[in-house]
C-alpha cells in the first residue's frame, strides 16, 4: 500500500512538473498568435509582427556574416551584414505581404520582372521561419524586440572629426596601413539636417571625399550611408554602428576602404569623433 501511494505521489509530481514547464514555455513564447491584440486580418497581424522587431538570421556554418533584418513601414527592408574585416555593409530590398488560402507569404521584390522571391511565413516562439516557395530553403530567424531609440537624428547632425589616429600601422608588407603614421591623418563626417552627408579622409599628401545621403536606423544603432560615388550596379550602402553618443563625442564601429590604397584602408575598428559644429 505504501509503495503504491509513493508511486502515485511521484506520478502526480511528474505531471505537475510537466505542466509547470509547459506554462513556463508558453510564458517565454513570443508567438504572435498568443498576443491579445485583435487584428482585422492575418496580413495586418503579420505586418505588425515584422515591424515590431529586429530579426537575426540563424548562424550559417559556411559564413561568418551576422545578418540583421529591420523592416520599414514604407516597404523597405534593411539587411545589415556584419563582418569582422570589411565593416558593415547593407542590402536594401522592397517587401510586401500576401494572403493565399489563409497562409501569409512574404514577397521580396526582384530587380526585374519575374524575379520576385516568395516565402511562406511561420511565426515561432523564438522568431519566425521563412520557407522559399521555389527552392524549399528554410531560414530561421531569432526575434528581438525593437525598442524606441534613445538617439535622436538631430543629435547626429554636425561636423565630426576624429580625435585619434584613424588608420593602421602595418607590421608587415602584406598588411594594410603604413609603417609610419600618415602626416595630418584625419577622418571627418559631415551629417547635414537635409539628409545629405560628406565623409572625408586622408592626410597632407592625399585625401578622399565621399558624398551621398544618410539616415538613422529604426533601432538607433546604425547610421546608414548611401554613397553617390559608387559605380552603377554596385551596392552603395554602408552602415556605421554607433557605440556611444555623449554630448559632443561619438564613438562608432566602421571600416574605411580607399580604392585599394592600403595606406588609407582599415579593418573594422572603433573611430572616436568630436563635434566641431
Amino acid at each position: 500500500m505504501k509503495k503504491t501511494l509513493s508511486i502515485l505521489i511521484m506520478m502526480i509530481a511528474f505531471v505537475f512538473n510537466m505542466n509547470a514547464e509547459s506554462m513556463n514555455d508558453i510564458g517565454r513564447c513570443r508567438l504572435i498568435n498568443l498576443q491579445p491584440v485583435d487584428y482585422s486580418s492575418n496580413i495586418e497581424k503579420s505586418e505588425a509582427d515584422l515591424l515590431s522587431g529586429i530579426w537575426i538570421l540563424g548562424s550559417n556554418p559556411d559564413s561568418d556574416v551576422n545578418q540583421k533584418f529591420i523592416f520599414e513601414k514604407n516597404g523597405k527592408l534593411f539587411i545589415f551584414n556584419e563582418t569582422t574585416e570589411r565593416g558593415i555593409t547593407v542590402d536594401e530590398k522592397k517587401w510586401g505581404l500576401m494572403d493565399f488560402e489563409g497562409e501569409v507569404y512574404l514577397v521580396f521584390e526582384g530587380k526585374s520582372k519575374g524575379k520576385d522571391e516568395l516565402f511562406r511565413m511561420n511565426q515561432t516562439c523564438d522568431g519566425m521561419e521563412l520557407k522559399h516557395v521555389k527552392t524549399g530553403k528554410l531560414m530561421a530567424f531569432e526575434y528581438k524586440s525593437l525598442k524606441q531609440s534613445a538617439i535622436n537624428k538631430s543629435e547626429l547632425v554636425g561636423n565630426w572629426t576624429t580625435t585619434q589616429y584613424p588608420f593602421e600601422i602595418a607590421q608587415r608588407f602584406d598588411q594594410p596601413g603604413t609603417f609610419e603614421p600618415v602626416r595630418g591623418a584625419f577622418v571627418s563626417l559631415d551629417l547635414n539636417d537635409n539628409g545629405s552627408y560628406t565623409r572625408s579622409y586622408g592626410g597632407e599628401v592625399k585625401s578622399f571625399s565621399e558624398h551621398g545621403t544618410w539616415t538613422l536606423s529604426r533601432d538607433g544603432k546604425y547610421i546608414v550611408l548611401a554613397s553617390s560615388n559608387r559605380k552603377f550596379g554596385e551596392n552603395n550602402l554602408q552602415a556605421i554602428e554607433i557605440q556611444k553618443l555623449n554630448n559632443n563625442k561619438l564613438v562608432v564601429r566602421s571600416a574605411i576602404s580607399a580604392n585599394n590604397l592600403t595606406a588609407y584602408t582599415t579593418g573594422t575598428k572603433l573611430f572616436h569623433f568630436a563635434k566641431k559644429s
